[in-house]
Parts: structure tokens; sequence; C-alpha cells
């Protein structure tokens, strides 16, 4: 009796672990997200998330599942639970604090348990993220005013050099790459552009983001991030509807799903996302037609994209200057980022070795926060990843987001295949972005990037 019932719960945990392994896990997980943030029931699906995520670290065999649970409980928060704006959200009492504590046991407990897998092998990125890591807690010091702020710089590295580390060092040391599905990475991306599309138009339709026809991009805001948030995470998923068009072989789906998302992106009216969407968006269409390999297909897929201009333009081609009229009256003015960059090149000539810390004195970029407690743990940055290096953590800071970035690009040219190729493409997305805004810098977007990272590094070559 007893061999019996450990075969029937070795068969459960089987069927579990393959669902977990699956496409339908990853859709089924954003789905739960996208009708939370509408219903604002984040603590019923937050509590769901950490007794899958508790049960992934103590008992299943691969930690592939605890990918898409990093991505909704980032993006789930309703604007309602803003916890910049809102002092009662659900992340003030203390619920939320349980659940990151039962999570941080679990995945302790993970480590110490399987600590000869997580502590050998070899990452080709992990000097270079231990370098920023180290970087981020030296900034500062030596400058005047380094003792000022010191526990929140401190906690702020912190957190930034958690989000950086752990995903990456966790995945590639956790994950059974040998069994894992190579289009796994690329289901949670896109099904987590489709949440971020509903949210933006859930934005439209709840907070009277148009006025006398014109788009008030202020009012587009979510939980989680305000318009060029949401913009620019919607534009580092682009690259895994054209992945699955390619695997499926149905080009059509990539350029009407990718146009779409694109369109979402145009919606947030952030410049910087508009942009770099753009940019991705006609070289993931050429990355498609390249892995398609037929003319057919090529023109099939072309076909919607055509479509869409034209009846774009038809439909609404009058409508669109007068909706868009403050994006276009601005153009591509840098809304006062000329006069940032130049306040923080200033701190930098300061402190040039190690800069003033991420609370830097005097002058302060933006801080859209309207709650002190939060301004106190997120420090306003200065949107463009090279400024912030130099006036957070100067020379040193700088020079170790240079080793970062060589690392990174030399594990991406190793990895020609096209899983870590359009997985590239999302670094891409955050590179470009990040030299107009702080995404490299919000610890949201850090986590699923450093995962990324992981995912383009060790996704298993095809078999042939």
């Amino acid at each position: 009796m007893i061999g019996f019932r450990n075969a029937a719960r070795l068969q459960k945990a089987g069927k579990l672990h393959n669902f977990i392994a699956s496409p339908g896990y990853c859709v089924a997980v954003l789905a739960i997200t996208a009708l939370a943030h509408i219903l604002s029931l984040e603590l019923p699906a937050y509590l769901l998330l950490t007794a899958l995520t508790v049960y992934i670290f103590l008992f299943d065999t691969d930690l592939q599942g605890f990918l898409p649970i990093i991505v909704a409980c980032y993006i789930m928060p309703s604007a309602g639970n803003n916890p910049g704006r809102n002092a009662q959200s659900v992340f003030s009492g203390w619920a939320v604090g349980a659940m990151g504590l039962c999570i941080a046991l679990a995945v302790l407990y993970r480590v110490i348990r399987d600590r000869r897998r997580f502590f050998s092998g070899k990452c080709k990125c992990l000097w270079g993220i231990a370098a920023l890591c180290a970087a981020y807690f030296l900034g500062g010091i030596g400058s005047a005013a380094y003792l000022e702020r010191l526990p929140n710089h401190l906690l702020f590295a912190l957190m930034q050099s958690a989000c950086l580390l752990l995903p990456y060092w966790l995945f590639s040391r956790g994950v059974d790459w040998g069994n894992v599905r190579r289009d796994y990475f690329g289901w949670m991306g896109a099904s987590a552009g489709g949440v971020l599309s509903l949210e933006i138009l859930w934005s439209y339709c709840t907070q009277d983001v148009i006025a006398k026809g014109v788009i008030q991009r202020t009012r587009i805001f979510t939980g989680w991030g305000m318009y060029n948030n949401m913009g620019f995470l919607l534009a580092f998923f682009i690259p895994f509807v054209f992945y699955l068009a390619t695997k499926y072989r149905k080009g059509w789906l990539g350029t009407v799903v990718g146009a779409f998302y694109l369109v979402c992106v145009f919606l947030t009216c952030s410049r910087g996302s508009m942009l770099g969407a753009s940019l991705i968006y006609a070289l993931c269409l050429l990355l498609m037609l390249v892995y398609l390999r037929n003319k057919k297909q090529s023109l099939i897929a072309l076909a919607p994209v055509a479509v869409l201009l034209i009846a774009g333009m038809l439909l609404f081609g009058d409508q669109l200057p007068r909706l868009f009229s403050k994006l276009l009256a601005k153009g591509l003015d840098p809304s006062a980022r000329d006069e940032v960059y130049t306040e923080g090149l200033k701190l930098f000539a300061q402190s040039p070795v190690f800069g003033v810390s991420f609370f830097s004195p005097g002058f302060q970029p933006w801080d859209f926060a309207t709650l002190e407690s939060f301004s106190s743990l997120i420090p306003p940055r200065w949107h463009n990843t090279l400024i912030q290096m130099l006036a957070s953590c100067g020379v040193v800071g700088l020079l170790a987001y240079g080793l970062h970035r060589v690392q990174t690009v030399k594990m991406l040219l190793s990895r020609r295949h096209k899983e870590p190729v359009f997985i590239g493409c999302t670094v891409i997305v955050m590179v470009l972005c990040s030299l107009l805004d702080c995404h490299f810098f919000n610890l949201g977007p850090t986590l699923i990037y450093s995962a990324a990272l992981a995912w383009a590094e060790f996704t298993p070559e095809p078999r042939v």
C-alpha cells in the first residue's frame, strides 16, 4: 500500500512538473495576472503564486516555473494599489511582506539543499554582474554627503544587486537545460506582452486618458509603473511574438501581433519606448523573414504589415495628429533631460572616482512618487545609464558597466541559434531605451533582464 501511494504521488508530481514546464503554464500564470490586475485582486493572486513558488523551490526538479511568476508579480498591481501614490495599497500591510519572506526562505532552502549545483560551473556573464554589484555598493565613497544618506544608498544598492544577480544565478544553476523547452521564454514573453497591452488599453478605458480628443499621457499608469515603464516593457517583449512565428512557420502571426503590441507602445506616448519599439519591430521582422526561408511565407508575413499601414492611414490619418498633438508639439524634445544630464555630470566632477551615491545631494532628477516613504526607498534617477553610473558610482561604476556590457555582447555573439538571437533583441531594447530613461535601474525590468541573460546563455542548441 505504501509503495502504491508513493507511486501515485510521483505520478501526480510528474504531471504537475510537465504542466509547469509547458507553454500552457506560462499562459495560465499571465492570464491570472491580467484578471487580478483588472479586478484589483492582487492579494489572492499573490497568495496563489507564493504557494506555487514554494512548491517549485521545495519539491520540483526544475526552477523554470519561477520565470513567469517573476514577471507576473511585477506587472500585476493595479492603478489603485500603486505604492508610490496610495499609502493604503496592498503593499502597505504585512501580507505581501510575509509572502516575500516565505519565497526567500524557500529559495534559501533550495540553494542550501543543492549547494554543489549552485556553487559550481561556469557563467559567462557572472564576473561582469559581480563587478557591477560591487560598484553599486562602493558608490559615493569619499563624497561630501556620503554619510548623510548612506543607509538608503546601501539598501537600494542591495535591492538593485539582488535583482541583477539572483535571477541569472538561480536560473543558470537551477534549470535542467538539457530538458528545458527551447520556446519557454518565448511563450512567457509573448504572454506577458498580451497582459501589458491589455493594461494599457484598460488605462484608456478607466482613467480618462483621452480628454477633448487629446491623449493625456500622465493618466496612463498602473500599480507598478507609468507610461514610460509600460511602453518600455511591452517593447522588451515584442521580439517573442516574432520568435514564435518562426517556430510555428506562421509569419503573419508575428507581424500582426507584433504590430498590435507596437500600436499599444505608441498609445503610451513614451517617446523613448516608441523609438525603441519601432527599431526592434523592424529588426525582428527582418530576422523572422531570414528564419522563415520561404518566399511564399515571407510574402504572407509582409502582407498584414502593408494592409495595417494602409488601413491605419485611411481610417485614422486625420485624427492621429490631433490625438497625439501634445507629443507632436514637443517633437523629440528630451523633456529637460539636457539639464538633468548636465547636473549629473557636475556631480560626477565633484567625485569622479566613486560618484556621489544613488541618493545624490542638491539637484535631483525627476521623482514621480507622491509618498515620502516610497521616495526614501527608491531614489530619483538620471534617466540615462551612463550618466547614472558616472553620477552615482563614478569611473569605477562606468568601468564595471563596461565590463558587464562586453561580457553580454561576447556571450550573445557566441550563441547563434535563433532563441538567443531573439532574446538578444530584448537586451538591445534595454540598452537603447535606458539611454533615455532609467529602466536599467528599475527593479522589475532588471529582474526580467537578468533572467533573459541566463536563458540566452544556456538555452540548448537545436537537435539535428
